[in-house]
């Protein structure tokens, strides 16, 4: 809306001043409810108000042509209504008419006693308002009368959205919801404004300006080409274009509706309305007001384009009363959604406010809140919502809890069972620091000292508490404990708390005058000032603590109620973005704060349009999102489409993004990422086309009923077909609904449940295309489980995670639920009949869990007092156990240190004597680890099981100083970042990047605070150069390690450009340094992008890299080889290819195992830089990845299962395949289990072997290795080709190797015994490896003609390869005990770049040698290999 209001008024106001009267009338229209708002609040007075609004728009149209600036006509008009209503007050001489103004909006009222109780309430209205500052008035009346969304009241206002918010806040709370119910009846009716409105619009057709008279020309140039209606005439000085302006601005459902005035000496005498379907005023002489076609289209990358949504918005503002366009804004939100429960205190107090995605309070034209009382047996229920996350809080005069719930589609009336905890609210007092109280001071509550459970989120009104006129607050009952409070108030530095008790009384809290910061938002290429960009500063101190700015006509900006810290500005606007990400600052006591300058663009516009994939036609009101990165810049984009389909993604900064639709009743559900399309976008630039096509699938429908009969509002349904797919749905009020989208199956199966019932399963059902009967699913009571769980010492387990599992339903009757700090744990609505409790420790492998089988769940009871005692798995036989008690360097005992086994999943938390008992050990000695968020991490090894006397002591957190400097220069790096880690790590990570501090310091100065006494690296990485790890040893608490110097290495300069395959410029792709990361990292590992032109610089490449890659949708990936030097330039180009597709099916039918990861991906076994590609399989068992390198491919199939007994498993196959630019290239696999069988002896020359294994040598296959006597099996082959790798060997021998290639058929189990006698042995020297390459030698059965050795040569040739070795320091290798024959050797050198051994990165440019040989029985033959 605020994106078509800075330019549509702009236009109107040209086109008044152009001679085109009848445009004032939308602006009239427009702005009338705010300035009549804005006299009431001014002068108390209905009446007196729209008086001061007729003469403040007749001010302002006959001074039109001094506005400078037209697009801020609306804070203009504002301007001039508050000198009216002054001028007014003065003239009269008399105090604000408060009371006067309230009573005459009061209607009257036949019932006498409801008159009296309306009075007497309209009378407390009128003091408190009375009581309020002018500026909180007005933004009061704006709202409350007028309708106006609180952003667009911060463009009138010219002052910032989050002063509006708070002005709007402390004038509800200081009025309350039953006043603001009050004051809300006053609102002026659609009708009443538009009386006014013409009332307006006539006086002003009669006026006459001066500009007129420059304009009168142009003007009867314009009006002689609309016909008759727009003829030139003039009756005492009234123009028949007045007439005319009056006509053509209403439009109703009904049709069209006219309005003409009739024009006589002196002004407008009358008013005929005229409503029917017909289209009474020719198209071509309407005003047109909206956003006009022509710039609708042609988007191009110079001109930011009206959002379409907006255009929408700026449409019906011109041609509709603002009031109606609004008029459902101020009104709570309604939707299909409940949330109920119950307390454990009847007749408690039970609140409900809707909170954004962030947890901070709504919007209040989004804001819900609601109120209401437990009745007798404690239960509640508010309906009607819309979806969203709301805060629930229940309380009483002396007990409080909160807890989180999201209805939605998928749970349609959330349940709370909640106990309140007894507590005590805190009073006190906030003040400045002369003693002057702050009124208006908003709390909130921020940490806790204990976990009880879930806090209610820190800025939401659940605990939020503001002081009154004193300064005095008192807070909800708070548990026993302490409590920290963030105390907030405009103007002052947020204050952190210390911790307080809960009960306090007299608590003083004192503010800090807070300081202030000044900026300019510049355009980033031409600096020149913007104005009307809102400005985010956040604290990176307290996460919470956000201030907003809106810059003015010269792009200037302040923010004032700082504390010294550190800080970010970045642009927070719908359509600009911060260029180069946040500007940080420090606000240093003592020093003079920073001057600012926050650079912004245009970001990007992607645009589309979502269709009913039957008909075509668009689909209105469906969400579009995305989430861009990092979302230090902007946080999410959203949008909704319009009536056509078509929505507008604005302010998108140059990146990688996933565009995703939200679930839509009636379509297909997406499912694995299938909503998403991927595509990079470039600030500034435009892509359009990004379309979506929703089809209905399979429909069901059903209803739920109760066992009478009854519909059941709201219940949940959720449907599964095997572990695929997943779907819920929330019934309707009359208890109906649909499952859409669903595939052919036979195998779906449903449940409903609501609260305390539940349903049978029902299935498994047949869905086709053909139609499927509705069903009918009765609820009937649920069981419940309470209990608590426990270690093996018989202590609560806090935190741990229980599992509750329908025997004979474990895809729909299955919940979890942890435990609170007693361990105590409770389930309702479960499934009745035999169940599955496990119970595992929090950071415990899952496969650890104990479980308690044939647990009978009653229908309509509970089973209480269940107690689950968690047993480490393991031999019983291992009862080992390790216990001691964990102390700082006092001997103080350290409550809630985390004790772990290094290898174990073991894992458990000290009590508060500091004591640990870690059982189910085995023998042997063990590692622990012990942590505490405020203390040194502390590792002891050798820890024998048995031990009992273990005494850990934890060490403080320190610090280190040092200075950061060129390498070269040995100057200072003045800025940088930098983070600390105990690990090693080949690269920055995005989780890095975002924990790192900023430092700016002239002499390169920092300070790294809460570091562990330990060895680690400090990572360092700033502009221009390359990023440096560096090794510190801090061995001591007692002070800072300092002195700790940095130089840093100036980064290689790639820059060039990319191109598409016919050589035009490929903006917006990808670029990434070394080979092109794997499909799921490229976001996170992206290095920059190419611009609107293709091209690119990079100017901090390490010297270590060999290649630049890049990618984009719609293209094959490109490279190009690079050779940095520090400081140096090198220019390129890299050529993105055209791109194929690889599409197929994996089949895991009959798989020994249920299916959990069914995936596919892809390597280019001649082109490491081109790096790997790979996707999930999706539920139908097919799958597609598009955009490959044309070229030879090395293809994986993989399938990851639980067998029978819960452990894990997995099949992997390789094929190779070819990709062709612009087709594509069908490979399947099938894993589905055969009913062939081979089973044989292995023998080394007739003897037994001491040990070996039979493997498949194309694919990994469970089982096959040598039992005592050598003999082997492997079952579940399928029928055809079978590749068998037979690897055995005697003692201390080398081992022999073989590949066999035998048929099997179905149902056969063949006999196939193998003697190794294999004696041949090859050796040589491989030569031409640089220092620090790894060289290793492969030996591969028969010759193989590639044109190099595949860089992945161990999955390639895997049905070859008989053996691989690394070569000696010296060059030498050796290999034996082959059989005679023709082989391939193969020699490569990988080139150590941090990516990991063996990476498509250390591939990059890899020297390699290849030679045919023949190896003679018994012989030895000697080769050598030069690397090239």
């Amino acid at each position: 809306m605020l994106f078509a209001l800075k330019h549509d008024d702009a236009r109107l106001v040209k086109r008044v001043l152009a001679g085109e009267r009848e445009a004032y009338g939308a602006l009239v229209r427009h702005y009338l409810p705010a300035v009549h708002a804005v006299g009431r609040a001014r002068t108390g007075s209905f009446a007196e108000a729209e008086d001061i609004a007729q003469e403040a728009f007749l001010a302002a149209y006959t001074a039109l042509d001094t506005l400078r600036e037209p697009g801020k006509f609306g804070p203009w008009l504002l301007r001039i209504a508050r000198n009216k209503a002054n001028d007014w007050l003065t003239k009269r001489a008399r105090e604000k008419r408060l009371n006067a103004g309230l009573e005459d909006a009061a209607e009257p009222f036949e019932d006498a006693a409801r008159e009296l109780e309306v009075r007497e309430m309209r009378a407390m209205l009128r003091r408190r308002v009375e009581e309020l500052d002018e500026d909180f008035r007005e933004v009061l009346f704006m709202h409350y009368f007028a309708g106006v969304k609180t952003r667009e009241m911060a463009q009138l206002l010219e002052i910032s959205h989050e002063a509006v918010r708070k002005r709007l806040q402390r004038a509800r709370e200081a009025l309350g919801k039953q006043l603001l119910d009050e004051l809300g009846r006053d609102r002026d009716s659609e009708k009443a404004l538009e009386k006014r409105a013409l009332t307006i619009i006539g006086a002003v057709a009669g006026a006459s300006a001066g500009w007129q008279r420059a304009s009168a020309e142009a003007g009867s140039a314009a009006s002689a080409g609309t016909g008759s209606a727009g003829t030139a005439a003039t009756t005492s000085g009234m123009t028949i274009g007045g007439l005319q302006m009056l006509m053509g601005f209403l439009s109703s459902k009904a049709g069209i509706v006219l309005v003409a005035a009739v024009a006589v000496a002196g002004g407008v005498v009358g008013v005929v309305s005229l409503q029917n379907g017909g289209d009474a005023i020719p198209p071509t002489n309407r005003p047109a007001l909206a956003a006009q076609p022509a710039e609708q289209e042609g988007i191009t990358d110079s001109a930011a384009p009206l959002p379409q949504r907006q255009r929408m918005a700026s449409t019906v503002e011109a041609g509709e009363p603002k009031a109606a366009a609004q008029s459902a804004a101020v009104k709570q939100p309604t939707g299909p959604y409940g949330i109920a429960g119950k307390v454990d205190k009847p007749g408690a107090t039970v609140r409900l406010e809707r909170v954004d995605i962030y947890g901070y309070e709504c919007e209040p034209e989004d804001a819900v809140v609601m109120s209401t009382t437990a009745d007798k047996d404690g239960a509640f229920l508010f309906e009607d919502i819309p979806s969203g996350w709301y805060v629930v809080e229940a309380y009483t005069v002396d007990a409080f809890i909160a807890a989180r719930a999201r209805p939605d589609t998928y749970s349609p009336e959330p349940y709370l069972d909640v106990v309140l905890l007894p507590g005590a609210p805190v009073r006190g007092r906030v003040a400045d620091e002369s003693g002057r109280p702050v009124s208006g001071a908003a709390l909130y509550v921020q940490a806790y000292d204990k976990e009880p459970g879930d806090l209610p989120l820190p800025e939401t009104t659940a605990a939020r508490m503001v002081t009154d006129g004193e300064g005095r607050f008192a807070s909800i009952p708070l548990w026993p404990g302490q409590w920290k409070f963030l105390v907030r108030a405009e103007g002052y530095e947020s204050l952190l708390s210390e911790f307080i008790g809960a009960g306090s009384e007299d608590v003083e809290l004192t503010l800090a005058k807070g300081r202030a910061i000044a900026g300019q938002v510049v355009d980033h290429a031409s600096r020149t000032p913007l104005a009307k960009i809102r400005v985010r500063v956040e604290s990176k101190i307290l996460k919470r603590d956000q201030f907003y700015a809106t810059s003015d006509d010269g792009g200037a900006f302040s923010v004032a109620g700082l504390r010294a810290g550190e800080y970010t500005a970045v642009a927070d606007d719908p359509e600009w973005i911060s260029s180069g990400g946040p500007v940080a600052f420090n606000m240093k006591d003592g020093e003079e704060a920073p001057a600012l300058e926050v650079p912004v663009m245009p970001g990007a516009l992607v645009m589309g349009r979502i269709t009913d994939a039957d008909s075509g036609e668009g689909l209105a009101g469906v969400k579009i999102y995305t989430y861009p990165e990092p979302q230090e810049i902007v946080r999410h984009r959203e949008a909704f489409t319009d009536a056509t389909g078509g929505y507008v993604l604005t302010g998108l900064p140059s990146g990688s993004y996933a565009v995703r639709w939200s679930p839509v009743e009636g379509y297909s559900r997406p499912y694995n990422e299938k909503n998403a399309k991927e595509l990079q976008v470039v600030a500034g630039q435009t892509v359009s086309g990004v379309d979506f096509s929703l089809s209905h699938g399979i429909r069901l429908t059903g209803k739920v009923v109760d066992a009478e009969g009854q519909p059941v509002p709201r219940a949940k349904i959720n449907c599964v077909i095997g572990q695929d797919y997943r779907d819920y749905v929330g019934a309707d009020k009359t208890g109906h609904f649909l499952l859409a989208g669903l595939p052919p199956t036979d195998r779906l199966e449903v449940i409903a449940r609501k609260h305390d019932r539940i349903s049978a399963p029902v299935g498994p059902l047949t869905v086709s295309l053909e139609g499927n009967e509705p069903l009918t699913i009765p609820l009937g009571p649920a069981g419940a489980i309470k209990g608590t769980a426990r270690d093996a010492a018989g202590r609560p387990l806090p935190k741990a995670e229980v599992y509750v599992e329908h025997q004979e339903a474990r895809q729909l009757g299955w919940d979890s639920e942890r435990t609170n700090n007693a361990g105590e744990f409770s389930f309702s609505g479960l499934l009745p009949g035999p169940t599955t409790v496990s119970v595992i420790p929090r950071n415990t492998d899952l496969n650890a869990r104990t479980e308690y089988k044939d647990i009978v769940v009653p229908a309509g009871g509970t089973v209480e007092n269940l107690e689950l005692i968690y047993q480490p798995p393991g031999d019983p036989s291992q009862t080992g156990v390790i216990a001691g008690r964990v102390a700082d360097k006092t001997g103080k005992p350290i409550e809630r240190a985390e004790v772990h086994i290094f290898r174990q999943t073991r894992e458990v938390a000290t009590g508060a004597d500091g004591t640990f008992e870690i059982t189910g050990l085995p023998d042997g000695t063990h590692e622990l680890q012990v942590w505490h968020p405020q203390y040194s991490v502390a590792y002891v090894k050798d820890v024998a099981a048995g031990t009992r006397n273990v005494f850990v002591t934890l060490l403080g957190l320190t610090e280190v100083h040092g200075t950061v400097i060129d390498a070269v220069t040995k100057q200072p790096i003045t800025t940088f970042y930098a983070y600390e880690r105990d690990d090693e790590l080949s690269r920055i990570t995005g989780q890095m990047k975002e924990d790192a501090q900023r430092f700016q310091d002239e002499e390169g100065r920092f300070k790294l605070e809460c570091i562990h006494v330990r060895d680690s690296f400090i990572y360092t990485w700033a502009d221009g150069y390359t990023w440096q790890k560096t090794r510190i040893s801090v061995t001591s608490d007692q002070e800072p390690l300092t002195g700790v110097v940095i130089a840093m290495k100036r980064g290689a300069i790639i820059e060039g450009e990319v191109v598409d395959p016919g050589g035009a410029p490929a903006p917006g792709a990808m670029l990434f340094t070394g080979a092109l990361p794997h499909t799921v990292q490229r976001g996170e590992r992206n290095v920059g992008y190419a611009d609107a032109q293709g091209r690119f610089r990079l100017d901090t490449v390490e010297q270590s890299v060999r290649c630049i890659s890049a990618a984009k949708p719609g293209y094959g990936p490109g490279f190009t080889l690079v050779s940095p030097v520090g400081g140096q330039t090198q220019r390129v180009t890299i050529a993105l290819t055209g791109g194929g597709v690889l599409k197929g099916m994996v089949n895991t039918d009959n798989i020994p195992g249920e299916p959990y990861h069914i995936g596919v991906d892809v390597r280019h076994p001649f082109e490491p830089a081109l790096g790997e590609s790979g996707v999930k399989v999706n539920p139908d068992g097919t799958y597609a990845i598009a955009d490959l390198a044309p070229g030879e491919i090395l293809v994986r199939g993989m399938a990851w299962f639980s067998t029978a007994d819960g452990q894990n498993a997995h099949y992997a196959a390789y094929k190779r395949a070819l990709i062709e630019a612009g087709n594509e290239t069908v490979v399947d696999f099938d894993f589905s289990q055969g009913t062939a069988s081979v089973e044989g002896l292995v023998t080394i020359d007739g003897e037994k072997p001491a040990r070996g294994w039979v493997t498949l040598g194309k694919q990994w296959h469970a089982g096959g290795r040598l039992d005592e006597s050598g003999r082997y099996r492997l079952d579940g082959l399928q029928a055809g080709e079978v590749v068998l790798l037979i690897e055995a060997n005697a003692g201390e021998a080398p081992s022999r190797r073989r590949l066999e290639t035998i048929q099997v058929k179905a149902g056969e189990n063949r006999r196939y015994d193998v003697d190794l006698t294999g004696a041949a042995s090859v050796r040589g020297t491989v030569t031409g490896a640089a220092p620090g390459m790894r060289v290793s030698v492969y030996l591969l059965q028969g010759c193989h003609t590639w044109p190099s050795v595949p860089w992945n040569v161990s999955d390639y040739a895997m049905e070859f390869l008989i053996k691989g070795v690394d070569v000696n320091e010296d060059g030498t290798f050796s290999m034996s005990s082959f059989d005679a024959g023709e082989y391939t050797l193969c020699a490569t050198a990988l080139i150590p770049s941090g990516g990991g051994i063996g990476s498509e990165a250390d591939c990059v440019a890899m020297p390699c040698a290849m030679a045919y040989i023949t190896l003679e029985e018994g012989g030895e033959t000697v080769v050598n290999l030069q690397l090239r």
